[in-house]
């Protein structure tokens, strides 16, 4: 039997989870995460 109580609250929780990482890239500590950069990333070009 399917329970689609579970799956609505799965849904639920990947819905908050892309709201979620969407919000943490407007943050000023989101540039860390978004994008990592070090002094070797530009030698491969």
């Amino acid at each position: 039997m399917r329970r689609y109580d579970i799956d609505w609250l799965r849904v639920l929780a990947l819905g908050l989870l892309i709201i979620y990482h969407a919000i943490v890239s407007f943050q000023p500590w989101g540039y860390l995460i978004a994008f990592p950069q070090n002094e070797n990333s530009l030698e491969k070009l």
